[in-house]
């Protein structure tokens, strides 16, 4: 579907087309709609349709990078924002979201531009330029939930999104299938952590100082799904800042790292990313129940990351079920074969 500005359902949608093209847009869709013959008439075959003209595009969301190259679109993106580990190597870096490199966003001549939102909402100068028809602007809020993490990549099953993140790529079936695998996914991991004990995971997404991962985000979300509950549940935020007293409050069963490309955990004493928790009388350390989860995407699951991380969480709090996940049939992309996550040795 072409990308329209009032076609900004869910907190998802697009700016930018031309009134010229709308107009063009209009007539061809009523043409198309006169010739289509009914459900069931019989066609001539036809030739195939040319492919889908190569887009420019610049993304600001490592996690939506992350989703463009999954939906083999990674050799039309011509620029991504600083600290954006998914985007291929090379690529020309333009700011933040918050404070782009206006001019040389404009020097490279994007066609469609990425932004997943945050409360600021999207920055007026790319808004200016996107409704002068500098380039289509697709937007996205930050999701809350696996599945409005899922829904942005194909609209959602009730087509919640419209236009998706794979219309916008020209890569809709592509799109349809991923999204399907990663709900089969969710549903399937839940199957099996159905009926066990929940333990209370912490997730942690920062160590100096620790910063955890809390209610409202998909993180949080997930854990529903794999048989576990956020330790952090009650912390103000998405994200928050934790001391030790908190962590004695919190008393987690288990504790996740998830630490892109980190070396492997040490014992309490000799890892400076668990001084936190030294002797500390909760049950992750009571335990030995910390694990890492070292994979370049445990921060993207804002994505289509979400589904091989997911995999890797489940891995950690149910070790015993390890041999069944890795049973489940495959997701659409490349996803790891390792959980990515090491148990840290019994503290002396």
């Amino acid at each position: 579907m072409l990308c329209h500005p009032d076609n900004n359902h869910a907190g998802c949608g697009c700016h930018g087309l031309p009134r010229r093209m709308r107009a063009i847009t209009f007539i061809f869709a009523l043409i198309t709609a006169v010739l289509t013959p009914p459900l069931g008439a019989e066609t001539p075959p036809t030739a195939s349709a040319p492919s889908q003209p190569a887009q420019r595009v610049i993304s600001f969301s490592p996690a939506l990078t992350q989703t463009v190259v999954d939906l083999g679109r990674a050799d039309w993106l011509v620029a991504a924002a600083e600290h954006d580990d998914a985007a291929p190597l090379g690529l020309p870096i333009i700011g933040n979201q918050w404070q782009p490199n206006v001019e040389r966003l404009l020097g490279l001549h994007p066609t469609l531009v990425l932004v997943m939102t945050a409360k600021e909402g999207v920055h007026p100068r790319l808004a200016e330029l996107a409704d002068v028809g500098q380039f289509t602007l697709w937007t996205c809020e930050t999701p809350s939930s696996a599945q409005e993490a899922i829904d942005a990549i194909d609209g959602g099953q009730i087509a919640a999104v419209t236009p998706s993140l794979a219309d916008v790529l020209a890569a809709s079936d592509r799109g349809r299938q991923l999204a399907a695998d990663l709900r089969n996914l969710l549903r399937q991991l839940a199957d099996l952590a159905a009926d066990r004990p929940t333990p209370r995971v912490l997730l942690v997404i920062g160590t100096d100082p620790l910063w955890v991962s809390g209610p409202g985000s998909v993180e949080d979300d997930l854990l529903s799904y794999v048989g576990a509950t956020n330790a952090a549940a009650d912390v103000a935020g998405r994200a928050a800042a934790i001391d030790r007293e908190k962590l004695l409050t919190l008393r987690p069963d288990v504790v996740i790292i998830l630490s892109p490309n980190g070396p492997p955990l040490e014992r309490l004493g000799q890892d400076p990313r668990l001084a936190v928790f030294e002797r500390l009388d909760i049950p992750a350390v009571v335990n030995h129940r910390f694990h890492l989860i070292d994979d370049p995407r445990c921060m993207l699951i804002q994505g289509s990351a979400l589904g091989p991380v997911a995999i890797q969480i489940a891995k950690a709090i149910h070790p015993d079920l390890v041999e069944q996940i890795d049973a489940l049939p495959p997701v659409a992309l490349p996803c790891a074969t390792n959980p990515c996550s090491c148990e840290t040795p019994a503290d002396d």
